[in-house]
């Protein structure tokens, strides 16, 4: 059973949440084949500051 660790900032409608969550398995199912049933996300909602907003820069630079 593969985990899949999700962090987002908060803020987004439930919608948006299940179609990534979805996407997310999707990609699972068809890289790795596991079965449909084999989920587990965890989803972390984080609140937008200054130390996420470094962060996210930092690692958008190193690509």
């Amino acid at each position: 059973m593969p985990s899949v660790r999700i962090e987002i900032i908060k803020g987004h409608n439930k919608e948006y949440k299940e179609t990534m969550l979805e996407a997310i398995h999707e990609a699972l199912e068809n890289s790795l084949s596991i079965s449909n049933g084999d989920r587990f996300q965890r989803l972390y909602e984080l609140e937008f500051n200054t130390k996420i907003n470094y962060i996210l820069r930092r690692w958008l630079y190193s690509l």
